[in-house]
């Protein structure tokens, strides 16, 4: 919980125009404890592009989590706080062929799978997340 007196402090540093985050980083100790118990064979992968604060990051990475990143600024952004790259995705639905790397990538469409084939020289490590519903399993339901 954060206490009063440091958002008086806060307010009275930055005028009411100004927009700022308060974060209570126990609290996401707290809930990143109580994921790991309540599914302890289940890594997490935090979507850096929902909240790519240095300070929430930093404090995830020391909890253990690993990272999806969907853009080379969030990549670098997770590997200049010493997460090493076998802890992060590359999660991008259009991704520019020059951005694609040696990270484990997903895919959205043949045409992605394509693009990332095409790119890896060397090869690159593909996710395959493949849903479709009983109600119709056609072609056009099925993602990867």
């Amino acid at each position: 919980m954060v206490v009063p007196g440091v958002l008086k402090e806060l307010l009275s540093v930055h005028s009411p125009k100004d927009s700022f985050y308060v974060y209570d980083l126990k609290l996401l100790d707290r809930a990143y404890e109580e994921w790991t118990n309540i599914f302890p064979t289940v890594t997490p992968y935090y979507a850096v592009k929902c909240n790519p604060d240095p300070e929430v990051v930093r404090r995830l990475a020391n909890l253990g989590a690993c990272f999806d990143c969907a853009t080379p600024a969030e990549i670098k952004l997770v590997t200049s706080l010493g997460v090493d790259t076998s802890r992060i995705i590359y999660a991008n639905p259009c991704k520019h062929p020059q951005d694609i790397c040696k990270l484990p990538t997903t895919f959205d469409s043949v045409g992605e799978l394509q693009k990332i084939a095409m790119a890896s020289k060397d090869g690159a490590d593909v996710i395959i997340d493949r849903k479709s519903t009983r109600l119709n399993s056609s072609h056009a339901n099925i993602s990867y």
